[in-house]
């Protein structure tokens, strides 16, 4: 029995493989993770109000970037205080996010983020400021804390693409 059910394991893990695409799951899995993101920030706006959903999605997920920009750093093997390396995390997150980048005049942007496709659909921004704030927790620890990102442009303001600058507090 166990190994009849190994088997059919194996068999549905070969063909996942076969038909889903590395690319393919981690868009998935952004658009998955989105979409229960903005679930729970749904219900925690219904529950507990704008004000305090908002505080505590930007300072968690703030926490969370800082978290993983330590992981990125003994990885990558990135230098603290390196606008280069800082970029580079930014990118990498990206990437984990499921995000597409791209460059304009020399710029890099992301194009078809599943946050702001989620923040599109309900008419609602705390998804993308969360996200924000995820991000400024990366380049706070690879920067330190008087550096944040701001954004230029905007999908959830009508722009084609999202871009940011980093900013002086």
């Amino acid at each position: 029995m166990i190994n009849e059910k190994l088997k059919e394991l194996k068999a549905i893990e070969k063909e996942f493989g076969e038909k889903i695409t590395e690319k393919m799951r981690t868009q998935a899995m952004a658009r998955i993770s989105s979409k229960m993101i903005s679930t729970v920030a749904r219900h925690l706006i219904k529950d507990a109000g704008y004000s305090v959903a908002t505080t505590i999605l930007q300072r968690e997920f703030r926490h969370i970037g800082r978290n993983d920009a330590k992981e990125f750093i003994d990885i990558f093997k990135l230098k603290q205080n390196d606008y280069k390396d800082a970029s580079k995390a930014l990118k990498i997150a990206a990437f984990f996010l499921g995000l597409r980048l791209d460059t304009v005049e020399n710029e890099t942007i992301v194009r078809n983020c599943p946050q702001g496709a989620e923040a599109i659909k309900f008419r609602e921004p705390i998804l993308c400021n969360a996200c924000l704030e995820y991000n400024n927790g990366i380049l706070q620890e690879m920067l330190g804390d008087d550096n944040i990102l701001e954004r230029t442009k905007w999908i959830f303001n009508g722009d084609e693409y999202c871009m940011f600058k980093v900013k002086k507090k």
